[in-house]
């Protein structure tokens, strides 16, 4: 079974800033935060935020202190006036697209316009506006509902996540009539975009699959397209809603979810899906494809790549012999990925979630795994000399404390840092430092030789851009993630576009130092082949930035892979020398 996830699948920008608004609230220790309705139709957003504090209410009638968050619908004059006659400080996360759209209806009713609202009755966003137009409003949801407007001066608008087909058909009915006509397409890009994408997706795949609230209304329009192109449709909320039976006879599934779907969410039903179509598979195909899932979800084939990088490394210097450090070196970045999912519950929901299934199934194995390559590093690194343990027992110690809170609540309130986790940028340049901590230093001091500062730094600029690559990644297609838990990684302080600028950037200027290094007999030969490794990073860097790898366990896998590449040249190199 073939799985086609939707490019446009998850929060759009009104919920990304309605969420963050709510997120950066809840930092704010001390006070009680609500939200006047649910801030956006996800009842798994609702819940993840409630566990930060942030509650929701049908009236803030009784509220005598804390913040109350306007919800990305919007809310009505009355319900805005009641908040500004209350001792509660306000925060708007109203959507800016509904933000025009009240403006508009505002404006033209004030001029005497009847204005028309292309929408659902009773939808948060339609209860919300339609107040604004003083009485002269009407709420139109079939063609047929034209016929309730009354003629002369008439604005029509939309709902920011109405089908384009209706209004377009709204707006024709419309224009057949005499009277003064005001058209303003309302409708959110965003929605035209999924809504197109579904319709393209529909053409080529057995069933559907939509993911989203049951009362958001544009991941019900998914759903009703996906159905009206003739496609088997299912509309779930979460993975544990869809059925094995659901998908048989299924070749080829479409992914798609509205614009309130978390990321985490859209990866746990991807990750049900390529599960339930494991077990129609042949028991050699199913034990091979279970074998690769713990492979890769189970942070072992990092923890090759972290080898297989150090053995490139030290092949890079000359240190073919510093083979313990290879080994100590994948069994540490094992250990610490592994472990650190189950010192923090949090991290493991939200973040790489589409691990979660083998972690929670093999979490005995896991863990006794995690915790027996921390003691074979600790033997084997003793074996390489005592500062060789001294340093895997610090950094062992390092990497298990990242995700503990150390900082007492106190200073914490004041400073807002708990954990090493919660230092902006922490994950990103620790992860790369850490690894090449190891990756560098660990086979100097098991060949006894002296460090010559250039071969280190072509070595240690090497690993820092691939890991630095791989990490910041990950973390470009989990930014609701690292959202979710508080991590302010890279891509959350700078931006996508900074993100991604800065990525080529580093990997360029390694590029031109592994080319004059290995011209200047810094590093021997194999330096060269090195080059195709730092390409292959930046290719699959391109691919994610035109949306041709867009599911994060193939992000993971083909960034790992890199490791593993560095490795093969590395060998093929001493082969042919």
């Amino acid at each position: 079974m073939r799985v086609y996830l939707a490019e446009t699948a998850g929060f759009c920008m009104g919920v990304k800033r309605a969420v963050n608004i709510a997120l950066d609230t809840a930092k704010e220790k001390g006070k009680e935060i609500y939200t006047w309705g649910p801030l956006i139709h996800n009842p798994q957003t609702v819940e993840m935020l409630e566990t930060k504090n942030v509650k929701v209410v049908e009236d803030i009638r009784g509220l005598t202190s804390g913040t109350v968050i306007v919800r990305a619908h919007g809310l009505g004059p009355r319900e805005r006036e009641e908040i500004e006659r209350s001792p509660l400080e306000c925060r708007d996360a109203t959507c800016p697209l509904v933000v025009r759209i009240r403006n508009i209806i505002r404006k033209f009713a004030e001029e005497g316009y009847t204005v028309v609202i292309v929408g659902d009755k009773g939808h948060a966003e339609v209860s919300a506006l339609l107040p604004y137009a003083r009485g002269r409003g009407v709420v139109v949801e079939s063609v047929e509902d034209v016929a309730r407007v009354p003629t002369g001066k008439v604005c029509v608008v939309a709902q920011s996540t109405q089908e384009r087909r209706l209004f377009e058909s709204v707006v024709r009915e419309l224009r057949k009539r005499d009277g003064k006509l005001k058209v303003f397409d309302t409708i959110c890009s965003a929605t035209t975009w999924r809504q197109d994408e579904v319709k393209s997706l529909a053409k080529k795949v057995d069933a559907m699959v939509v993911v989203g609230g049951a009362n958001s209304a544009n991941t019900r329009r998914l759903a009703e397209i996906s159905r009206r192109m003739g496609v088997r449709c299912f509309h779930i909320e979460g993975p544990d809603e869809l059925k094995e039976e659901d998908l048989t006879g299924s070749e080829n599934v479409g992914v798609t979810a509205g614009a309130s779907t978390p990321n985490w969410v859209i990866e746990k039903v991807i990750d049900r899906i390529v599960h339930l179509s494991s077990e129609k598979e042949s028991s050699l195909r199913r034990a091979l494809s279970r074998f690769i899932e713990f492979v890769v979800k189970g942070d072992v084939y990092v923890g090759i790549g972290a080898a297989a990088l150090c053995f490139a490394c030290a092949v890079m210097r000359g240190m073919t012999s510093a083979w313990l450090s290879v080994m100590v070196s994948g069994l540490y970045i094992f250990a610490i990925h592994v472990l650190n999912h189950y010192t923090d519950r949090e991290y493991a929901k939200y973040k790489e979630s589409y691990k979660l299934s083998v972690l929670v199934k093999h979490k005995l194995e896991l863990v006794a795994a995690g915790l027996a390559a921390v003691g074979a590093t600790v033997v084997l690194s003793s074996l390489i000399s005592p500062l060789a343990l001294g340093l895997i027992v610090f950094g062992t110690l390092m990497g298990l404390a990242y995700n503990l809170p150390i900082v007492p609540k106190r200073i914490a309130r004041l400073i807002r840092i708990r954990r090493l986790r919660d230092l902006p940028m922490s994950k990103n340049l620790c992860t790369a430092l850490a690894w090449c901590l190891m990756i560098v230093v660990l086979p100097i001091l098991e060949v006894g030789r002296r460090a010559d500062p250039l071969p280190t730094l072509m070595a240690f600029v090497f690993s820092f851009a691939v890991v630095f690559a791989r990490s910041t990644l990950l973390d470009l297609k989990d930014v609701q993630g690292d959202m979710m838990i508080g991590n302010e990684t890279i891509p959350i302080i700078i931006g996508e576009k900074r993100t991604k600028l800065l990525l080529a950037l580093v990997l360029i200027a390694a590029m031109g130092l592994m080319i004059l290094g290995s011209a200047a007999a810094w590093v021997n030969g194999s330096g060269f082949l090195q080059l195709a490794t730092l390409a292959y990073v930046l290719g699959y860097l391109g691919l994610y930035h035109f949306r041709l790898m867009n599911q994060a366990i193939k992000c993971e896998i083909v960034a790992d892979t890199g490791f593993v590449l560095a490795a093969v040249l590395a060998a093929v190199w001493l082969v042919l020398k």
